[in-house]
């Protein structure tokens, strides 16, 4: 889903003040950029969303219908927000003239692009009379957003460099396996080994994307023992590049790497787990 954030990203980092103004001219944020941002997020997300958004049990609502209620609400933002003795992230009153949403600065600072996205759709909705019961409405619209956004490879490292699951798994594969390299791809495989991040690899997989690879003159099996752990994380990074094809024994650079021979020299923690997943008893 984030495929759509990295590029608003750039749009923020490249805006040191935000000043939106509506239809009617009228400033709307007071400088405020929390407020600025988001309306930024959502016309961006406008600007990507279909004619007619899909919604739960078969219903649909028009993008104009957002548009509209984009148009008529008011956006705050206050340091804390707190309701029914509890701190929320926005405090969201659809049905006042005009409808008003408050935004809490202290949650908004922390939370990542694909929230904020997320928070934003979610909040939208109520002043356009769609009720989003547990994200559902906004996730499925999010996701339909992300299939509609171009793709960069910028985007898909920084997704990948924070193990953003939901933008991962939103990848399509036909505009991915088209657009990019095959050295853009095993630079986010190996991104994706430094992160331990097995959505991507289940991607891969999932697209048959080989990793039978060498990373500077090292397999890719072996330059991942280089940094394992041995918690839980390694040993299922582990089964999946065995999946993905990465070979336990391998030739690179004129060099056999001995991925079984390599546990023993690294002396890693639970020699017999790493043999185990590795088959190394079955050469």
């Amino acid at each position: 889903m984030k495929i759509l954030i990295v590029i608003l990203c750039a749009l923020l980092s490249s805006t040191s003040a935000f000043s939106m103004t509506l239809i009617d001219g009228q400033v709307t944020n007071g400088g405020d950029g929390y407020v600025a941002e988001f309306f930024l997020l959502l016309d961006s997300a406008l600007s990507h969303m279909p004619a007619t958004i899909p919604l739960e049990n078969n219903a649909t609502l028009q993008r104009s219908v957002l548009q509209q209620a984009r148009n008529q609400v008011q956006i705050s933002s206050e340091e804390n927000l707190h309701l029914d003795g509890r701190e929320v992230s926005a405090i969201n009153q659809p049905f006042t003239n005009p409808p008003t949403i408050k935004l809490s600065r202290s949650f908004w600072k922390v939370l990542s692009e694909n929230q904020k996205l997320q928070l934003v759709v979610h909040e939208i909705f109520p002043v356009a009379g769609v009720y989003d019961a547990d994200y559902k409405n906004s996730t499925a619209l999010i996701r339909i957003i992300a299939q509609t956004t171009p793709l960069s490879f910028s985007s898909l490292a920084a997704a990948t460099s924070v193990c953003d699951t939901d933008t991962i798994n939103a990848i399509p594969e036909e505009p991915f396996m088209r657009l990019t390299t095959d050295e853009q791809k095993k630079a986010l495989l190996i991104e994706s080994l430094n992160q331990s991040c097995a959505p991507l690899l289940r991607k891969y997989i999932a697209m048959n994307i080989n990793m039978d690879i060498c990373v500077g003159g090292i397999s890719l099996m072996n330059w991942y023992l280089r940094q394992a752990t041995g918690d839980e994380r390694t040993f299922d990074i582990l089964k999946l590049l065995m999946l993905g094809g990465a070979p336990v024994t391998q030739t690179c650079a004129t060099r056999l790497n001995d991925s079984c021979k390599q546990i023993m020299t690294l002396k890693l923690p639970q020699p017999e787990r790493f043999a185990e997943v590795l088959r190394c008893n079955n050469k």
